[in-house]
């Protein structure tokens, strides 16, 4: 097996383990499918790099395959990322703040 072959199953294999988890302990990460893991990994890592990464998997170059295992696997192991990337994911896509939140701030500093 190639190695682009070893890093597509390798991030399949830890969108699968990361979907479980997520599903089997309710508020651990604020996603649930390993599509959206994959989503929030390769903005922020557009991000990081400064340069579109595309959004297939097959389409990646090696070392962006292996950047994604390795963003990947953090969030297997600090849960907590997760919510930093959905949140800033949401936040660039324009979905950050809800209308009633924005307006709670308004109300707040006046």
């Amino acid at each position: 097996m190639n190695i682009s072959k070893q890093l597509d199953y390798r991030v399949n294999k830890i969108l699968q383990k990361l979907e479980q988890r997520a599903l089997q302990a309710p508020g651990l990460y604020p996603i649930k499918r390993g599509q959206d893991f994959l989503s929030i990994v390769t903005h922020g890592l557009e991000k990081y790099l400064n340069r579109p990464l595309g959004i297939k998997l097959d389409e990646l170059k090696i070392s962006d395959k292996i950047l994604v295992v390795d963003w990947l696997e953090d969030l297997w192991r600090c849960p907590e990322r997760a919510i930093q990337l959905n949140a800033q994911f949401l936040i660039d896509k324009g979905k950050g703040l809800s209308n009633n939140s924005l307006l709670f701030t308004q109300e707040i500093t006046g």
